[in-house]
């Protein structure tokens, strides 16, 4: 959404500004005056401004000219990026997605029973998007012997843990929805997750025997197939490991979990 962007980009101005004023305070007092020409120029440290020409920067103390200039570089830079944070600061106060939702509940119940909503409060996104309905897999039901906290029955303690961990870190998700990679042709994700700030659906499989060989080609094949789906991993998919000599640790993953899944 528009209002996330300029978010992350007030994130990361500040964070070029707290950079900017480490080098400032980080410099030595002064100026640099650059005399010469401009062929062989002639750097002088000016120590206050009633220095006219300042002493003469050696070879040796380049170090201090350096500084003298990325403060300066620094300087300016930070003119040009305060009216910038404020013109963000405008557009965010300015920039309310949610005043739809606002104009939405400020109707009269009845009205707001007969319209059709522009747009959809997190809350009711989540539970439209949950409440859809998808065709449940009915291979191997046997194997369903593990329940997890929301009550589903998943296939391994593995599964257990990842679904509790979602379910801890308020993230909906759903168990084994099936994936389409092309028009007709599909398989059985382990979790279909939602990013309900981006409203956008995040895919994680965890892959539980990667001592096995054959089980190894199936990680491989979903890996290809998501590949030509255009989703990338680490920002579509989180994929988690284990294997007979190293078991599941979801702590390993929580942080791709909130990253991706929790941050508009």
């Amino acid at each position: 959404m528009f209002s996330d962007e300029l978010w992350a980009e007030r994130t990361r101005l500040e964070r070029v500004l707290r950079q900017i004023d480490i080098d400032i305070e980080s410099a030595p007092p002064g100026t640099l005056r650059i005399g010469g020409v401009k062929k062989k120029p002639v750097l002088y440290y000016r120590k206050n401004p009633s220095e006219r020409f300042g002493t003469y920067i050696k070879k040796s103390n380049l170090d201090t000219a350096r500084k003298l200039a990325q403060k300066n570089y620094a300087q300016k830079c930070k003119l040009n990026l305060a009216p910038k944070l404020d013109l963000i600061d405008a557009l965010i106060k300015d920039y309310d997605y949610n005043s739809l939702l606002s104009v939405q509940k400020s109707l009269p119940e009845i009205r707001q029973k007969l319209i059709t909503p522009y747009t959809l409060s997190d809350d009711e996104y989540v539970k439209r998007w949950l409440d859809t309905p998808y065709d449940q897999n009915t291979d191997y039901p046997e194997s369903l012997i593990f329940k997890t906290a929301n009550g589903e029955l998943v296939r391994s303690k593995s599964e257990v843990i990842i679904a509790d961990t979602l379910l801890r870190l308020g993230i909906p998700y759903k168990y084994e929805m099936p994936f389409y990679y092309t028009k007709n042709q599909s398989f059985r994700t382990d979790f279909t997750a939602l990013n309900v700030k981006k409203r956008k659906t995040v895919y994680i499989e965890h892959c539980g025997r990667m001592h096995k060989e054959n089980y190894r080609d199936s990680f491989f094949y979903k890996l290809k197939k998501y590949s030509s789906a255009g989703l990338v991993l680490g920002k579509d998919i989180i994929f988690t490991f284990e294997d007979e000599d190293h078991p599941f640790d979801v702590s390993v993953y929580e942080k791709t979990f909130r990253d991706l899944l929790l941050k508009g």
